[in-house]
């Protein structure tokens, strides 16, 4: 997992979206329009089942929080570990 992200990271950096600068707010606001983008294409769905459109937004969401978790040092991998043990908890 973590040799997925960061070689993801490493193409949206080589690519100029990331550099040392980046805000979490411009991370927020990317986030903000990733959203907007996946209930774009939930609207223009008529199948019911996600479909390609809805998957490819739904992937770049998830791309740019765990880029900003990544941009920020944290072990996603680690972090989602830590996650499901809490969901396993209230079980």
């Amino acid at each position: 997992m973590n040799d997925l992200i960061k070689q993801h990271f490493d193409a949206i950096k080589a690519r100029g979206f990331i550099n040392e600068s980046t805000s979490l707010e411009a991370f927020m606001d990317k986030i903000d329009e990733e959203y907007s983008e996946l209930l774009n294409a939930y609207a223009d769905n008529w199948n019911n089942v996600p479909d390609r459109a809805m998957i490819h937004e739904a992937i770049d969401l998830v791309a740019v929080i765990v880029n900003m978790l990544h941009f920020y040092r944290i072990d996603v991998a680690q972090a989602f570990r830590e996650n499901i043990k809490y969901q396993e908890s209230r079980i």
